[in-house]
């Protein structure tokens, strides 16, 4: 069994895996391996000398990780022990960055992702409250409004560490009683999407769940595959967010017609979307509507007045967008918000910034 020390860090954590007839290592001989993917939460794929490896560990590495590692022991499994520490948040963001650039998963397996967990029978979901949770989070998706999308961010997991830290903080400086800090830590984890993956992640080694599991045939490699591209993609957005100084979140919805879509939101930035003197709240939208061609949309907040500056590839669709201006008028008045400029206009080729195909790309 692997085994970790309460101190230090990744350096402490051991990798252990069976004896194999192929491989020989002798007890103090140091090898280079590899960390190729997290297949559970104690569970890694690692690549060691040309041969990809199962191996156990109590602590979670990094993917992407390539390090010495020296062999302890050679009795009953094999022991490793890295010979290297990545203790600071500087070199485990470095490491992460490099394995997650430019990644990301195809809509289909998101979605396949989320249809798996979201969809296992009412039996199941009676006595699995966790994965009702992730279906009230998740819901709502296809009616995005600016308070919904204000609601997905915060819960999307993006925050999910941040929230844990400030609770920490809150329980030293308030001196909260153990309770307390147990409610809020509950309250953290059903609200946020990560958290609530998490927590189904870790629910899924309960012998009651795998036993529940197995009396409606689901297979629970399945749903262990699932959470971990789910966890997999929030973790990439985070580290690009962090990267480009922005908040990324990408939304995997299937609207009808829709091919792709990025919504940029900036407030008081030094790269404004348009001329030096635009005001202190801009929105770009960008929709890819397939055969209808693209459409970009400008929108600038001027003295708490909304002005509005459509560009259509699709000329038709142009006249459309101009004469259904009254019933936007009419929406953004339902919504009590006021209303200032109007512009819609034909522009032959619209580009977009790169963006993940099919879904809806936010970044703030």
């Amino acid at each position: 069994m692997s085994q970790t020390h309460s101190s230090g860090g990744i350096k402490e954590s051991k990798l252990s895996f069976s004896q194999s007839s192929v491989l020989s290592f002798k007890t103090g001989e140091v090898v280079t391996a590899k960390i190729l993917q997290r297949l559970g939460p104690n569970t890694v794929l690692i690549q060691l000398k040309n041969n990809i490896i199962k191996a156990k560990t109590a602590r979670i590495l990094p993917e992407g990780i390539q390090a010495h590692f020296k062999v302890i022991s050679t009795e009953k499994e094999i022991q490793l022990k890295p010979l290297f520490s990545l203790t600071s948040p500087e070199e485990i963001f470095l490491h992460a960055l490099q394995f997650h650039k430019g990644k990301g998963r195809p809509l289909s397996e998101i979605q396949s992702a989320l249809h798996r967990l979201m969809s296992l029978p009412k039996a199941v979901q009676k006595q699995w409250p966790d994965v009702s949770i992730l279906n009230q989070l998740m819901r709502g998706i296809l009616d995005l409004s600016g308070g919904q999308i204000k609601t997905l961010l915060e819960s999307s997991g993006l925050f999910f560490e941040n929230k844990l830290k400030k609770l920490i903080q809150h329980s030293r400086s308030e001196d909260m009683s153990e309770s307390d800090l147990t409610l809020e830590l509950s309250n953290i984890l059903k609200n946020d999407l990560k958290g609530i993956l998490l927590t189904i992640q870790n629910h899924l080694k309960d012998r009651s769940l795998l036993e529940l599991l197995a009396k409606h045939k689901i297979v629970l490699r399945d749903l262990e595959a699932s959470v971990e591209l789910l966890l997999s993609e929030i973790t990439a957005r985070q580290i690009r967010s962090k990267q480009n100084h922005t908040l990324q979140y990408f939304l995997p919805v299937a609207w009808e017609g829709l091919e792709r879509g990025e919504i940029i939101l900036k407030k008081n930035g030094s790269k404004k979307l348009y001329t030096r003197d635009a005001a202190q709240n801009a929105c770009m939208i960008q929709l890819d509507l397939g055969k209808a061609g693209k459409i970009s949309i400008h929108i600038q907040m001027i003295s708490k007045k909304f002005h509005l500056n459509f560009a259509a590839e699709n000329p038709k669709l142009a006249e459309r967008i101009q004469k259904e201006t009254p019933e936007l008028q009419s929406r953004f008045q339902q919504s009590d918000l006021q209303w200032g400029d109007l512009t819609v206009h034909h522009q032959e080729k619209i580009h977009f910034e790169q963006t993940i195909e099919k879904g809806i790309d936010i970044k703030v």
